[in-house]
């Protein structure tokens, strides 16, 4: 039995379902490639940008990574120090890592994030970095035994050799990020001692009042740009008082003869 052909009108419908349904899909791929690729751009442009800041870190294991969780203000700038996420176990190469990505973070500012800052996480490994992405799409971490190192000492301290001069440095840049140690003078008494611990605690080390070259390097790394901007008080300077040549005299003797000098005052 032969079928007869379709009619015009027939074959008018069919074509018009398959131009709308193609613009449908079109219309739909479209809105799905503008929307997904604007947070990749911004990732890029990101990750783009601090890998031109980052140097490979000296002796730091292949295999090690670190994720740095920090916030962008609308005008690319740090928003409050970035720190660590995920798991944390603090082996000495993984905290080198972290200043190293510290330092990264704060030589690259401002960030390309054309007026839409957010939080981000990066994933930096000894030779670069890894992978950025918005902190909200972050992976759920695995769970993992965390390592905490001993606590600094003052057999630790003693061994970085710190002159007065590197010690009121110190004082200086605690109190610079917030931590007082009630006076700049060199000499690590109760205050500051206080103040180390406080701020070991803050960042994440066994509070103990001392430093080891670990926490040292920490320390700088965490305030190094407040301690670039800082600009010391300048002296007062008490004005040299100019002096004047006076005449002086006086009466003598029985006559009172009149004696006269000069004098400068």
């Amino acid at each position: 039995m032969t079928l007869p052909p379709p009619s015009l009108s027939a074959l008018h419908g069919l074509l018009c379902a398959a131009l709308l349904c193609a613009v449908a899909t079109g219309d739909a791929q479209a809105r799905t490639d503008t929307a997904q690729p604007a947070a990749d751009q911004t990732a890029l442009r990101l990750t783009q940008a601090l890998g031109t800041c980052f140097a490979d870190p000296d002796g730091i294991d292949a295999d090690t990574t670190v994720t740095l969780r920090f916030r962008l203000l609308d005008d690319g700038k740090l928003g409050g120090v970035p720190r660590r996420v995920g798991n944390v176990n603090r082996t000495g190469d993984e905290q080198k890592l972290y200043f190293h990505g510290l330092q990264t973070l704060y030589d690259c500012v401002p960030l390309p994030i054309n007026d839409a800052g957010g939080e981000f996480d990066v994933v930096m490994t000894a030779t670069g970095v890894d992978r950025l992405y918005a902190s909200q799409d972050a992976p759920p971490p695995v769970e993992t035994v965390a390592t905490d190192p001993a606590p600094a000492t003052a057999e630790t301290e003693a061994a970085l050799g710190l002159d007065r001069t590197a010690r009121r440095e110190l004082q200086l840049r605690l109190r610079l990020i917030g931590f007082d140690p009630r006076g700049v003078d060199g000499v690590f008494g109760p205050n500051t001692r206080s103040a180390i611990s406080t701020w070991q605690e803050t960042a994440g080390f066994a509070a103990s009042g001392y430093l080891d070259a670990t926490q040292l390097e920490d320390l700088r790394a965490q305030s190094e740009a407040e301690f670039a901007a800082y600009e010391p008080p300048r002296a007062r300077t008490t004005p040299t008082r100019q002096r004047v040549r006076v005449r002086i005299c006086r009466k003598t003797g029985i006559l009172g003869i009149k004696f006269c000098r000069y004098e400068y005052r």
